[in-house]
């Protein structure tokens, strides 16, 4: 069953990869990588407006967003992801400033429990209206 495209949604989904066995994962993660726009088609119920704006995201950076997500599940990890609420003027069809800030984070973390260094990806994305 498809999620709702908000913040409660992605974290649905993200929960669902990460609780399936690795086999299954890994085949989830390879058709996220291959092909966003159609894994978001599967996984997410889009409005007309949110399926314009998937298509018409350039190739470049669709793919590079894919990949981070990607990473950071098959790693384990969670990414945020915070979608901001349309205002009376976006739901009545009139223009308004749209942006995708996708911020990846790599951090190396140290542990003197066990004397190992990790490196450690983090991922946030944000959709905000101006």
């Amino acid at each position: 069953m498809k999620k709702p495209f908000n913040t409660i949604g992605v974290a649905q989904v993200q929960a669902q990869i990460l609780a399936l066995p690795a086999s299954e994962k890994a085949a989830e993660l390879q058709a996220l990588r291959t092909d966003f726009v159609a894994w978001m088609h599967t996984h997410f119920d889009l409005s007309p407006s949110e399926q314009a704006d998937l298509s018409s995201l350039p190739a470049t950076f669709c793919d590079s967003m894919a990949q981070q997500v990607a990473d950071v599940l098959e790693e384990g990890g969670l990414f945020s992801f915070f979608k901001e609420e349309q205002d009376d003027t976006a739901q009545r069809g009139e223009p308004r400033g749209k942006d995708i800030l996708l911020q990846p984070v790599r951090r190396a973390q140290y542990s003197f429990d066990d004397g190992t260094l990790t490196d450690v990806r983090d991922l946030s994305i944000a959709i905000t209206y101006r």
